[in-house]
Order: C-alpha cells, then sequence, then structure tokens
C-alpha cells in the first residue's frame, strides 16, 4: 500500500485500505499476474519477457481439464494496442496442425462492475491490470477449439486473482 499523506495517527491508513479495490492489494507486476475468467473455468497467466525474446509468454489453462494452451504478447514496437496469440492443436491425423486465435489485448478499467475505458496492457514490471479483454475470444473458441476439444468456452473478460512469485 502507498501511503498518499501522513495523518496524525493508524486509523486513516485503515479506512483507506478498506477503500482499496480487492486486486490492489496484490502489489503484483504484470509479467507475473495470474488472471481468471469470469465463469472460473479459466485461467490465463502471464511470464516476463525475456532477454532473448520480446513477448510476454501466457498460457490459458481450463481449470476443469487441465488442458494448457501456449500464447504469446507481442508489442509492436510499442506503437500500437499490443497483439496475443494463443496456440491450439486443430485437424486430426495426417491433417493435424497448430490452429491460433489472435486479436489485440486490452485492460479494462471497471466501476461498479462495469467496464468503463480500455487501455493498453501494462509494461512487465508496472502494477498488473485489474481485467484483461481478449475481444472475440469466446465465439473464436466455441467455433474452433471447443468442438475439437471438447473444452469449455472461456469468457473474454479476465479478471486479476493472484500474483506468480518473481
Amino acid at each position: 500500500m502507498k501511503t498518499i499523506f501522513q495523518t496524525g495517527g493508524p486509523v486513516f491508513v485503515i479506512l483507506m485500505a478498506s477503500a482499496l479495490p480487492a486486486n490492489a492489494a496484490l502489489d503484483c507486476p504484470q509479467g507475473h499476474a495470474v488472471y481468471q475468467d469470469r465463469s472460473g473455468k479459466f485461467e490465463l497467466l502471464f511470464q516476463p519477457k525475456t532477454m532473448d525474446k520480446n513477448y510476454n509468454t501466457i498460457e490459458l489453462v481450463g481449470l476443469a481439464s487441465g488442458a494448457r494452451f501456449d500464447g504469446s504478447v507481442q508489442w509492436n514496437m510499442g506503437f500500437a494496442v499490443p497483439n496475443v496469440q494463443i496456440d491450439y492443436p486443430c485437424g486430426s491425423g495426417t491433417d493435424a496442425r497448430q490452429c491460433h486465435y489472435q486479436s489485440v489485448v486490452y485492460t479494462l478499467t471497471v466501476n461498479n462492475g462495469q467496464p468503463v475505458a480500455a487501455a493498453m496492457l501494462p509494461p512487465d514490471n508496472d502494477p498488473a491490470a485489474d481485467t484483461i479483454l481478449l475481444p472475440d475470444l469466446s465465439r473464436h473458441w466455441h467455433y474452433n477449439v471447443r468442438a475439437l476439444a471438447k473444452e469449455a468456452i472461456p469468457d473474454e473478460v479476465f479478471r486479476l486473482t493472484r500474483c506468480r512469485q518473481p
């Protein structure tokens, strides 16, 4: 918790802490954030960039099935909204191949449970966004992944739930 200004006693600090959103207390950098969709059936895990790659590795995990889908967030040299790609197997037998969900990724500012503004994903070391939006993920998953893997359909909105240790 950051102290905005000092007052005469600890009562003010206790009142300020209770007024913070639940996720603000996580103090988690974006590169270590873990999100969960509204259904509670999927997690989205971020891993920080490394010296040999200029993108975040992400993983979409089906919590009921244990299925793991690898992906990445590409930053476009800072000129545009970052892009997300999540890979999944498609086809079968000799037609087996990797397919991809690709889209932009946004963070959402939420007020009274409703999204009110979209913004760019923060850099790895900045505080993690409270809410992530992966536009069109549900429709894409329904038509392309669910039919193949019998996997549940993730929501497009993911909320910060925990932080992996740096």
